[in-house]
């Protein structure tokens, strides 16, 4: 009994996390989008968040809420693979140099005119999202032992979200 109390709690925070992150997103999206300033932040004051991280956070929201639907773990993969790749190409575009053109393209599917704090991601957001792809990837699979390697990646976004 006590074990399914604490799987329905953990299922509804997880639900509520997802909803606040989505919440969030879309409302630094729409800040940007109607360009409304005090919306493109997600801490009142705070630097103004890129439109490629609002929109890999709804990403990543969405694929965590997937997977807990018993239907839907590919989709999740799926989107979670997009993150992957998306935190990949940023990290090549900070370390190397190399401009994938993938985060103004990003960026241009909200606006029109992207200006560079926009259309560019942190470093450590972009590494934060290599970190969450590959959670999402390891929990959407089957397997023992792939749960906790996906914490140990949560645990390294958490580290990094705590040292920006």
């Amino acid at each position: 009994m006590a074990a399914t109390a604490a799987k329905t709690f953990s299922s509804r925070l997880t639900a509520l996390a997802c909803g606040l992150t989505a919440l969030l997103s879309s409302l630094v999206l729409l800040g940007w989008i109607f360009e409304i300033p005090a919306l493109t932040t997600f801490i009142p004051g705070g630097p103004p968040a890129p439109v490629p991280t609002a929109f890999l956070l709804l990403l990543a929201a969405g694929s965590l809420l997937l997977l807990r639907l018993p239907r839907l773990p590919q989709l999740a993969a799926l989107l979670g693979a997009v993150l992957l790749i998306m935190g990949v190409l940023g990290l090549a575009e900070i370390w190397l140099g190399y401009s994938s053109g993938i985060q103004e393209k990003i960026t241009r599917l909200f606006l029109s005119s992207p200006t560079h704090v926009a259309a560019h991601m942190l470093p450590h957001a972009v590494l934060s999202f290599v970190f969450l792809g590959a959670a999402l990837l390891l929990m959407a699979s089957d397997g023992m032992g792939r749960s906790y390697i996906a914490q140990g990646f949560a645990l390294a976004v958490m580290v990094l979200a705590l040292q920006a």
